[in-house]
């Protein structure tokens, strides 16, 4: 009788504690803020969000996150199969995330079905152009641009969607692209000029 007291106590005692340890959306957030400015590791900033899917499992949000780790994980690496396999595994995350937002009856609120568009929209558009992924990054962000609430967003991410979306149009239209070079530039010029470097 006491060893199965002492059994359930146990139980009881990892399943609260599980439940402390749950990741919250900020906490998601700030680790993936984290590891895109370089203060923290992608894997590390990708355990806190596998700590987030395992109570939200497929949550559109976190998969995006994620997929955006993988593909800063494969740009870190130096060995050739480990990056394409983390870049292909970043790939499929994210097109799932859109997927889902695209293609399920499931309730997105506005600010989260724009805030998957813009990190996929980024993540596509700063990974290398021979991946032939600038044209799912110009989707995505001319529908954030579309929705009318980027100026709601924080100048630093402000830049770099008008930025990246200069990289992604300047490949079928020059002179689109450098519209969308010109209102970057207005936001940051320094930031924009080395984001437009890179097309």
């Amino acid at each position: 009788m006491q060893f199965r007291s002492l059994i359930l106590l146990i139980f009881y005692v990892l399943m609260f504690a599980n439940d402390s340890a749950a990741v919250s959306v900020d906490e998601m957030r700030t680790a993936y803020g984290a590891a895109y400015g370089g203060t923290m590791g992608a894997e590390k900033a990708i355990e806190v969000i596998d700590g987030f899917l395992k109570k939200n499992p497929n949550d559109a949000l976190a998969l995006v996150y994620k997929g955006s780790l993988k593909t800063i994980q494969a740009r870190d690496t130096s060995v050739p199969w480990r990056k394409l396999r983390m870049i292909n595994e970043g790939f499929d995350l994210i097109d799932e995330s859109i997927t889902q937002i695209n293609h399920t009856n499931k309730n997105f609120n506005a600010d989260k079905r724009l805030e998957i568009l813009m990190v996929s929209g980024l993540t596509n558009a700063s990974v290398p152009k021979s991946f032939g992924r600038r044209h799912l990054a110009e989707r995505n962000l001319k529908r954030l641009l579309e929705s009318g609430e980027v100026d709601n967003l924080s100048r630093a991410f402000k830049v770099s969607v008008y930025a990246w979306m200069a990289v992604a149009t300047s490949e079928h239209s020059e002179q689109e692209g450098l519209a969308y070079l010109l209102k970057a530039r207005e936001i940051d010029y320094v930031v924009a000029e080395r984001i437009w470097e890179k097309r």
